[in-house]
């Protein structure tokens, strides 16, 4: 994806640890995203339910207080069917994988090299296009 899509895509991180967020949201912004980020899924579902927000991409943890990943992905897709998630875990089971398989979603093992972020981002945004 060239920087100028790059510029065109807006994500939503969301992650309960602040290094982390904003790690990845300098990672994705030095690429060129647009970036939203939210420390908890309560507060990024109700972004989500704004129909004025733009969100090209979910990028979530999976392991949150509360709401996990997993259960944000159900949510979010309540209100917006078609988008694309990127699930991050440092623990990932045969069941959460089997469970990301499902859904469709896209795994990014944690701790990530910067290359695999946007890779994965990428291949996210382009399964989403070519659907």
């Amino acid at each position: 994806m060239n920087a100028t899509l790059a510029n065109e895509c807006h994500i939503l991180i969301v992650d309960d640890e602040p290094d982390l967020l904003s790690l990845t949201e300098t990672a994705l912004s030095s690429h060129g995203y647009q970036v939203t980020v939210r420390a908890s899924s309560t507060d990024a579902l109700q972004l989500l339910s704004e129909t004025k927000t733009r969100c090209d991409l979910l990028l979530t943890d999976f392991d949150m207080p509360s709401v996990n990943g997993l259960q944000l992905v159900h949510l979010a897709r309540q209100v917006r069917p078609a988008l694309p998630v990127v699930l991050m875990s440092g623990n990932p089971d045969t069941k959460l994988q089997e469970e990301v398989a499902r859904l469709r979603v896209n795994f990014l093992p944690k701790p990530w090299k910067m290359e695999k972020l946007i890779l994965t981002v990428q291949s996210a945004l382009q399964q989403t296009s070519s659907e």
